[in-house]
């Protein structure tokens, strides 16, 4: 039977990452995301608690800080405890086996690529090019000169020979 346990996340770090070491003498590093789904006003933020171990808890400890965007890749587990009051608690926490700094939200591909969409159309309906100028006419580099009778529709995206590279 197959199984999969992954999770890929983006987030920013909703506080400073928290290292502690077990019994054993094992790092582990605390720390939770904030991911976002959705637009507008159906936008919905989750809040996903991680964990990361040994060599990659030290590095999430040294260099992650609150705020800062991140990619993990890791897998869920289930945590179970008993709280003061005797109820049985549980969460799911993702145990990153991978952590990345991710790209700023404004610089990720997606949001480029729809911002400078943004942008054409506005400069297309003021009739304008992207540098400010109006857009060049397309008919204005043609040749006034006419074919001659019965071969005006004969070779229309022809180049002269002129400009051929041979």
């Amino acid at each position: 039977m197959l199984e999969l346990n992954e999770v890929e996340l983006i987030g920013n770090l909703t506080r400073d990452p928290e290292k502690r070491s077990t019994h054993t003498g094992k790092t582990v590093t605390s720390f939770s995301l904030a991911v976002n789904r959705g637009t507008g006003d159906k936008k919905t933020t989750a809040f996903i608690d991680c964990k990361a171990w040994a060599e990659r808890g030290e590095w999430a400890a040294d260099y992650l800080k609150k705020g800062k965007r991140v990619y993990v890749r890791g897998s869920l587990q289930q945590e179970s405890w008993e709280s003061r009051e005797g109820q049985k608690r549980s969460k799911l926490v993702v145990n990153c086996y991978r952590i990345d700094f991710a790209l700023p939200a404004a610089l990720e591909p997606n949001a480029a690529a729809e911002s400078q969409s943004a942008l054409v159309d506005t400069a297309e309906s003021m009739g304008m090019a992207g540098n400010g100028e109006p857009f060049p006419d397309p008919q204005a580099d043609a040749d006034p000169t006419p074919a001659p009778a019965g071969q005006e529709d004969m070779f229309p995206d022809s180049t002269p020979d002129d400009d051929l590279p041979f």
